[in-house]
């Protein structure tokens, strides 16, 4: 089974936002190689507020399959390894918190 690295290390464009609660909750966004991932920290029922860690899912090369993920959402089968998790800590957003994302391969 291959390794996908998650893109680290500098700024990626947003292409869109579903959930938005002071930062994005639910995010598309695309590398330099033109592939499209999907960044989602959902409400948490249990914890009555947003959980701690952000999941990450690599979508590929397809626009209109990005763009249907960001609309159905995390489903259960889906969820990454524990390696494809961030602390909202490693996550970062432009000042407008719309238009780049910054995942920081470590603690900041």
């Amino acid at each position: 089974m291959t390794t996908v690295l998650p893109p680290t290390g500098h700024w990626l464009r947003i292409v869109a936002y579903g959930d938005f609660h002071d930062i994005p909750r639910h995010v598309l966004f695309i590398d330099r190689e033109f592939v499209f991932w999907l960044l989602s920290c959902p409400f948490d029922r249990g914890l009555d507020d947003y959980g701690p860690d952000f999941a990450l899912f690599r979508i590929g090369h397809d626009a209109r399959i990005a763009r249907e993920r960001l609309h159905h959402g995390e489903l259960e089968e889906d969820r990454p390894p524990q390696d494809a998790r961030f602390p909202s800590s490693r996550v970062e957003f432009d000042d407008t918190r719309r238009e780049r994302v910054f995942l920081h391969a470590h603690r900041q």
